[in-house]
């Protein structure tokens, strides 16, 4: 199965999950969004595996798309949980195709500073699992690894209403890889929208 498969199955599984709560509590929430990705990966390991001596090999910013599902607990707290792919590419030498891609699932708390009809602004943090596999091609030699590890996060993000059960959501977001995945760290900005159900 591939990744942009197991990626569509989590976002499935979360809709449906959402789908079977109860359509009468409005603290529920779901959400789909986009996001750039300003990336600060660790390029030596990569440069290390076959690139020869003096190369610099430098990742373009990527893209990434995020399913999650929540709850309010009370007026101020929240927990969610979000699935994220996000994806790299390295091209800036003749001959190199790097594709860098990562799945990201994890549980979250958000805080509100306050709750308001149209504008709710929060702070979250979270931890979770990530996956991470790059393929490498230059000049025809290829390498594929994939690294498993513990990831967080950190972000700034508001809930703009449309309507009582329909929201626009900005958010910035710093998410980093920890031990043997520490070379991963990017800060991205998104655009999504949630259903309040």
């Amino acid at each position: 199965m591939t990744k942009k498969k197991i990626f569509s199955t989590a976002i499935c599984c979360l809709l449906l999950s959402a789908a079977s709560a109860n359509a009468g509590d409005a603290r529920n929430f779901a959400m789909v969004s986009g996001y750039w990705a300003d990336q600060s990966i660790n390029d030596i390991e990569t440069e290390n595996k076959f690139a020869p001596p003096g190369t610099d090999i430098v990742f373009n910013d990527g893209w990434g798309i995020q399913g999650r599902v929540g709850r309010w607990i009370d007026n101020t707290v929240a927990v969610e949980g979000m699935v994220e792919y996000t994806k790299f590419k390295a091209d800036n030498i003749p001959g190199l195709k790097d594709d860098f891609e990562l799945i990201n699932a994890m549980a979250m708390a958000r805080i509100a500073f306050w709750r308001q009809p149209s504008l709710t602004p929060y702070f979250a943090s979270g931890l979770g699992l990530m996956d991470v596999y790059e393929d490498i091609d230059l000049n025809g030699a290829t390498c594929s690894t994939r690294h498993f590890g513990v990831s967080s996060r950190l972000a700034l993000g508001m809930d703009y209403y449309l309507m009582n059960n329909v929201s626009l959501n900005l958010e910035g977001a710093y998410t980093g890889g920890i031990g043997g995945i520490n070379r991963v760290r990017f800060f991205s900005v998104g655009l999504g929208a949630a259903y309040h159900f």
